[in-house]
Parts: structure tokens; C-alpha cells; sequence
């Protein structure tokens, strides 16, 4: 988890470097936007700089959705202004870290499809760079589509024999989309059962901080959650931690 954080950390600190850098040559460079958005010399270095204001915030504090918004926004000004490739990149990286962010469900299916649309028309409104540029922005995007879907496939199969039988097969939750919305108290959790599971999963305490947190004995947390371990047929904290996190889980 720390290491995450570092390299996250060192990445939102070479975006905020490469926003500078863009934001001072938008001074300078405008492409041929100034034909689709009015006063494009102030709106493109506008931009850049609302984009290095996010990424400057993430640095100290990664905060979603800054970090996906601006991979959006960055994406469809680069395209504009001629840099085509690297925005269907940005936008492709924007997607990725809007996946990351919980397990892909249906609604989320849609939403990435209305992002899709937008960075479409996108790249049709760079015809100002030449429709055989435009084509080839729509063939390296395509290719971009192609190519992440090919690596989540690879990875998410052979990653998936890392997951426990009794979480991929799991009987109590099985019927459930994963990235939908799973109440605790319809599962016949008590109102201290679903207050142990939802700090467990979402602020990482443990059971010794449980305890202190709600004046209980070790042992009774462990009561607990055993409890808890039969009404979700799993075996121990693990495979109920890795359960549960595909859901947004609800009182």
C-alpha cells in the first residue's frame, strides 16, 4: 500500500511537470483550435493551468476524480491542437484510472460508452489538421481499445487462480453484478457486525483497533467476525476483504 502511494505520488509529480511545460507552450501554440473554440490563445493556457492546479493537489493528496478529469480534459485539447496520438493516449489513461476505481459494472459499461461518443467527435473536430490525419487518429485510438483489452483479458486470466474458490464461487453473494450495490443488513448482519465489516474493509483497521474503537474485547471481535466468516461462506478475513470490495457496500 505504501509503495502505491510513492509511485503514485512520483507519477502525479511528472504530470504536474509535463502540464507546466504544456501551459507554458500554449502561450506560444494554439494549433488550429482558434477555428472551433473562440479566443483559443486565453481558453487552451486556461485549461493547462486548471490541469496543473489538480495534479499539484494530487501530489500531496491523490483526490478521484481530479487525477481522471484530467486526463480527459488534457485528452481532447491535445487532439485539438495537433497532437493526436498523445491525446488518444491521455484519454485511454483516463479511462484506465476511472476503471481502477471499483469494479467495472454495467453502469459504468455506459458511462465509459458516452466518454467513447465525446472522444469521437473529439477527433472528428480535428479535421482542421486534415481528414487523413483524423483517420489516422481513429485508427491508433481503435488500436489503443484493441490493444488495453487484449492485456486486461491476458491479465485478468491468469490472475484469477490467485483468487480463492470461495470467492470467485462464492454461494451467498454469487447472483450479484459485481460493482453493484450489496446491503449488509439484508445478509442478517447486526448493526455492530456491520460496523466492524465496513471499517475492516474501507479504513483498514485491525482487530486490535476495532476493539479499542468500540470498547470490545479481542476475542469478541474475532466472535464476530466468525460469525460474520459463516454468513458469507468464506474462511477468514482475506477472502471476505476480496468479496466484499467488488461491491459498494450499504448499510
Amino acid at each position: 500500500m505504501k509503495q502505491e502511494k510513492v509511485a503514485g505520488r512520483v507519477f502525479y509529480i511528472f504530470a504536474f511537470i509535463f502540464l507546466v511545460i504544456a501551459t507554458w507552450a500554449g502561450f506560444y501554440y494554439h494549433g488550429d483550435i482558434h477555428s472551433i473554440v473562440p479566443y483559443s490563445h486565453v481558453v487552451i493556457p486556461t485549461i493547462h493551468i486548471i490541469s496543473c492546479l489538480f495534479a499539484f493537489v494530487c501530489i500531496i493528496k491523490p483526490i478521484y476524480p481530479f487525477n481522471f478529469i484530467v486526463c480527459l480534459i488534457e485528452s481532447s485539447l491535445t487532439i485539438l491542437t495537433g497532437d493526436e496520438i498523445l491525446g488518444v493516449f491521455l484519454f485511454y489513461a483516463g479511462i484506465i484510472i476511472f476503471c481502477l476505481h471499483g469494479e467495472v459494472s454495467t453502469k459504468k459499461k455506459i458511462t465509459i460508452s458516452i466518454f467513447f461518443a465525446f472522444h469521437c467527435l473529439t477527433i472528428l473536430l480535428s479535421y482542421t489538421h486534415g481528414w487523413m490525419k483524423t483517420m489516422i487518429t481513429f485508427g491508433s485510438s481503435l488500436f489503443m481499445a484493441a490493444f488495453f483489452l487484449w492485456i486486461y483479458s491476458i491479465l485478468k486470466e491468469r490472475l484469477s487462480c490467485f483468487l480463492p474458490s470461495k470467492v470467485t464461487h462464492n454461494t451467498t453473494v454469487g447472483f450479484k453484478q459485481p460493482g453493484s450495490e450489496l446491503k449488509l443488513s439484508d445478509y442478517g448482519l447486526t448493526e455492530r457486525q456491520i460496523n466492524l465489516v465496513l471499517d475492516y474493509i474501507y479504513n483498514n483497521i485491525s482487530y486490535k483497533e476495532l476493539g479499542e474503537k468500540y470498547a470490545l474485547s479481542h476475542s469478541l471481535v474475532k466472535k464476530e467476525f466468525n460469525e460474520v466468516f459463516q454468513i458469507f461462506n468464506v474462511s477468514k478475513i482475506e477472502e471476505l476483504y476480496i468479496l466484499l470490495l467488488q461491491y459498494q457496500l450499504k448499510r
